[in-house]
């Protein structure tokens, strides 16, 4: 029941938490810092290896992530290779930031590597960037297996 779910996470808060965050998506530039250190704990438990929350970043959603690896990683008339079909609005953003986008084809198991390989070798694409959710993707909900993860470690 969303109430008493809602109770709850309200229990859990204390006030020093709550002074954190006032109402806003993040403080400062990397985010809320009580939630990056306590996010640091979580994911360093997960991975078993140090994480630290000066290494971390929050931020407003995908969009906005997006928005922040366009403006850093690249420049206007770079080339991004985007897996088709994939998130609906990753396509105008890049656009935006005045990216040259290149679909890549996938299959059912996800981004078709071999293909992308091919391409690579050709010189038919010189890609600053590859755009893939390579995990329960967008929108196709396909996870890329393990094999075609490696092989496109090994194109970069």
């Amino acid at each position: 029941h969303l109430a008493n779910a809602c109770r709850s996470a309200a229990l859990r808060l204390d006030s020093s938490s709550e002074d954190d965050f006032r109402l806003q998506y993040s403080l400062g530039q990397a985010g809320n810092s009580r939630f990056l250190q306590r996010l640091a704990g979580f994911l360093q438990k997960a991975y078993g290896s140090p994480v630290f929350a000066e290494g971390l970043l929050t931020t407003n959603g995908v969009s906005h992530g997006l928005e922040l690896v366009c403006s850093t990683l690249a420049s206007a008339g770079d080339t991004i290779v985007m897996e088709e079909p994939s998130y609906f609005l990753a396509r105008q953003i890049f656009l935006d930031n005045g990216l040259n986008v290149v679909p890549a084809s996938s299959d059912t198991l996800g981004l078709d590597t071999e293909a992308l390989a091919a391409r690579l070798a050709a010189g038919s694409v010189a890609p600053k960037m590859l755009y893939l959710v390579p995990s329960h993707g967008n929108p196709t909900g396909v996870s890329l297996p393990i094999e075609r993860r490696q092989h496109l470690a090994s194109l970069a």
